[in-house]
């Protein structure tokens, strides 16, 4: 997860150091904090002119980064739930998860705003407005579940690993990971709660003193080739930061142009929250407070 890896280049990027990596793609927040600490390079746009063209409206001037100069998205996703139809009845609302049925078969995200998130949404919360007594609650109510034995583990990645096992049947899941597994596991299926989902974005960018710097440029800005991220998004099955890849993908797959995962409609969106911004204090109380909930239940 976003922490994680962090913890992996803090300190080359500290001593002005090359982290070993030219690229790297942190989630919003994230990115944002080691662009603020002044750890990415600003690109050179003039090796990018893809990048400048197709970048879609919604990812220009951002609060992270307005004027485009450091980060590029590469995949938005939804979180939500992630539900195996063959081992368990489909449910829609968040509760879903708690059902006793499903003791011990339920992994959850070590990504706090994911997980957090979505279980104030399920508290009645909102999390683009996220306070302590709302964050508490949600902690409450993840360290009942924990301790009841109802959640199996909370796990970064390799959580779809126990999804594709059958070692749990339903998890807090990105949009993206239930489509890829779907196609070898149909009975997988991913669902926006009613109660709503978390919305966010993954960004390249390029950690200070990154050795090919040039090069990362020249790969980030193929990407931006409308016909090159409709071959990504024709697998990954994230959410397109590409202007034109619809159309292209539409050549590909003409099912995949209209696909929900990648391409959801208004009214989906519309019930997606972006975790909100808090004081440095309250992120750290946070940080803290689900650190502990990880810890206790292995991550």
């Amino acid at each position: 997860d976003n922490d994680e890896f962090f913890g992996t280049i803090k300190a080359p990027l500290e001593a002005g150091q090359d982290t070993g990596w030219d690229i790297v793609t942190p989630t919003t927040w994230m990115a944002k904090k080691i662009v603020d600490l002044g750890w990415a390079e600003k690109f050179d746009k003039s090796n990018m002119p893809n990048f400048v063209a197709n970048l879609a409206d919604e990812f220009k001037g951002r609060a992270a980064d307005s004027s485009n100069d450091y980060l590029a998205p590469w995949q938005s996703l939804m979180t939500g739930l992630g539900i195996n139809t063959k081992k368990t009845t489909p449910f829609t609302k968040f509760s879903g998860l708690w059902d006793p049925k499903l003791k011990g078969k339920v992994v959850l995200l070590t990504e706090l705003r994911d997980t957090v998130g979505l279980v104030m949404l399920g508290n009645g919360a909102d999390p683009s407005v996220p306070t302590r007594p709302t964050f508490d609650a949600a902690i409450a109510t993840l360290q009942g579940e924990i301790n009841s034995g109802q959640v199996r583990k909370l796990a970064s990645q390799g959580y779809t690993e126990l999804l594709i096992s059958d070692s749990a049947y339903a998890a807090i899941a990105w949009s993206g990971d239930v489509g890829i597994i779907k196609l070898d596991k149909p009975e997988l299926d991913f669902v926006v709660p009613d109660e709503g989902g978390m919305y966010a974005t993954d960004n390249m960018l390029i950690p200070k003193g990154a050795k090919n710097k040039y090069t990362a440029e020249l790969w980030i800005d193929f990407y931006y080739r409308p016909e090159i991220a409709a071959i990504v998004e024709a697998y990954v099955q994230y959410i397109c930061p590409v202007k034109g890849a619809a159309e292209e993908i539409a050549k590909i797959d003409p099912a995949l142009a209209t696909n929900p995962l990648i391409f959801p409609d208004a009214a989906t969106k519309s019930r997606l929250k972006v975790w909100g911004d808090v004081s440095a204090e309250d992120q750290a109380y946070f940080d803290e407070q689900f650190s502990g909930i990880v810890e206790g239940v292995g991550g």
